[in-house]
């Protein structure tokens, strides 16, 4: 029997040990084997009740035997709370979930990434064969030149038809059988969500005489041409999109028209425009009629001056972003009480006076980004403003050359002369304090500075310290007053953030020699003298 259990025939062995139990029923040695060798074939229960049927047949003088079994026993337990472990820890704990509540799981997992579907597809066939009988976790189809057919087939199939959030990428259109007879399957009024590029849907519907409702559940729309042109949308698609609950629409390199805008919409609280507007006499009628605008986006370049007429208050918006000369005559015509990005790019008018009318309605109270880029403005205007914007975070001044280095001086603050003869040729600033003058931009973490040639070290040094001082101020008093009842004699310092990042790209007046102690003091710098296509030896 021995021989057989070395030889790794535990078969042949069990079968001895059978014999042996049978010829001596009475003796604990046959029971002792067996246990053994259900210890090795992981039977950890019957090997458990043979030791103890061999341990209650071993006599208590019998010591040595009676320790070789117990030892025994205590390996059988451990093997078998080591499998029990290992079982656990290779169970599917899902499983234990009921289906739905893991259809959940994984719908709010594919929220921001729907290409994540695929991950969940491929982690174990539980997961698999759940995501294949949810319907809802293939609401979204992202149609791309790469077995187009094929994949609008599945996702129609595996949806029932009901595509929620539809896009259709680039170059989809090229395909030699656009469009696809699938099409037709979709629940277009169960859409909520539609991306084009290239493709004018609103002709699709006509050519299949499609009604005004057929778009009746959609919030957002996005048509894009992959070059900027000049072909219009299908007349219907505005009798569309009038039909619809529409919330958010965007425009990129495509014509369209502001008086369409105005005509069939007036529910919008997004506007994205890039390119290809017509008619902006009618800019200003389509902003009044949808009231609820949040944000507005409008990169563009025509000749626009808006009409003398009372301004437009929208006390929804909260972005607001801008490109154009044509820029700062839409602003000058806004109230944005509660704008908290404002963007402004390529604008060759002065903006100094669509500055002045925000800081006299209150425009600037609630901003926390502000990005100026290739203006024309005042840095005075600029500063009035700041000091208005004590929620500001981030500040981005770029290609500001006369504008851009008086602002860093002023947000660092006054500088004073030091009284010690050793060091009366350094100016020292002063931390911020109770009695000293009003910390500007209080909150503000974040400035860029690229691109403005009159950038110097001085200003952006002093800034830097100057919050790190106030910042270290507020720590201090904190500290020392921990613990102690308030007291209306004891005034803290202003609160005041740290910088914490700081752009000079392209500033050609930086010291390189203050480079190291900024990134030190700071958690992002960058300092790129020049970018490669105007790189030079010097």
């Amino acid at each position: 029997m021995r021989l057989h259990e070395k030889l790794g025939m535990h078969k042949e062995a069990l079968r001895d040990a059978r014999a042996v139990i049978k010829l001596a029923p009475d003796q604990w040695q046959g029971y002792a084997r067996a246990a053994r060798l259900f210890l090795l074939a992981s039977k950890f229960d019957a090997s458990l009740s043979m030791a103890d049927m061999s341990l209650s047949r071993i006599k208590h003088s019998n010591t040595k035997r009676r320790e070789e079994i117990s030892k025994l026993k205590d390996d059988i337990l451990r093997a078998q709370c080591a499998e029990a472990k290992l079982q656990r820890l290779m169970r599917n704990q899902f499983e234990k979930l009921p289906v739905e509540l893991l259809s959940e799981v994984f719908r709010y997992a594919l929220i921001d990434d729907p290409g994540a579907l695929i991950c969940v597809l491929g982690v174990c066939s539980y997961w698999r064969n759940v995501a294949w009988a949810t319907p809802a976790l293939w609401d979204t189809l992202i149609l791309t030149p790469q077995f187009p057919v094929r994949k609008l087939s599945l996702w129609l199939n595996q949806s029932k038809g009901i595509i929620r959030k539809l896009y259709i990428r680039a170059d989809v259109i090229n395909h030699p059988e656009w469009p696809f007879p699938e099409l037709a399957n979709i629940a277009w009024d169960q859409v909520r969500v539609f991306s084009a590029v290239s493709w004018d849907v609103a002709q699709y519907f006509e050519g299949r005489r499609l009604g005004k409702d057929t778009l009746s559940s959609l919030e957002e729309f996005e048509m894009t041409e992959e070059r900027i042109c000049r072909r219009r949308a299908s007349p219907g698609l505005f009798s569309l999109l009038r039909n619809a609950r529409l919330r958010s629409i965007c425009f990129s390199k495509s014509e369209f028209s502001w008086k369409e805008i105005s005509d069939n919409l007036a529910r919008l609280t997004s506007l994205s425009v890039h390119s290809g507007s017509k008619d902006p006499q009618y800019l200003m009628q389509a902003l009044e009629v949808n009231p609820g605008l949040e944000n507005i986006k409008i990169l563009d370049h025509f000749h626009y001056i808006c009409p003398g007429r009372p301004p437009l208050r929208l006390s929804q918006l909260t972005h607001l972003e801008l490109m154009g000369s044509w820029a700062p005559s839409l602003l000058e015509s806004l109230v944005v009480p509660n704008l908290h990005t404002l963007i402004i790019r390529a604008s060759s008018f002065t903006l100094d006076l669509a500055f002045e009318r925000m800081i006299a309605t209150e425009g600037a109270i609630h901003l926390t980004h502000l990005i100026i880029d290739r203006c024309s403005i005042d840095s005075n205007v600029v500063n009035r403003l700041l000091q208005r914007a004590e929620n500001l975070t981030r500040l981005q001044l770029n290609s500001l050359s006369k504008c851009a280095n008086t602002v860093m001086e002023t947000l660092a603050g006054p500088v004073f002369p030091s009284k010690d003869k050793a060091v009366a040729s350094r100016s020292i600033v002063m931390p911020a304090g109770t009695n000293g003058p009003p910390i500007i931009c209080p909150a503000l973490t974040h400035i860029d500075v690229s691109q403005s040639q009159d950038v110097l070290t001085g200003p952006l040094i002093r800034l830097v310290k100057s919050r790190i001082s106030a910042a270290a101020a507020i720590a201090a008093w904190e500290e020392s007053h921990a613990g102690i009842v308030a007291n209306t004699d004891a005034t803290p310092p202003p609160k005041c953030a740290r910088i914490v990042g700081l752009v000079m790209d392209q500033c050609s007046q930086i010291d390189a020699a203050w480079l190291p102690w900024l990134r030190k003091n700071l958690q992002t710098v960058s300092c790129v003298y020049e970018i490669k296509q105007k790189s030079h030896w010097r």
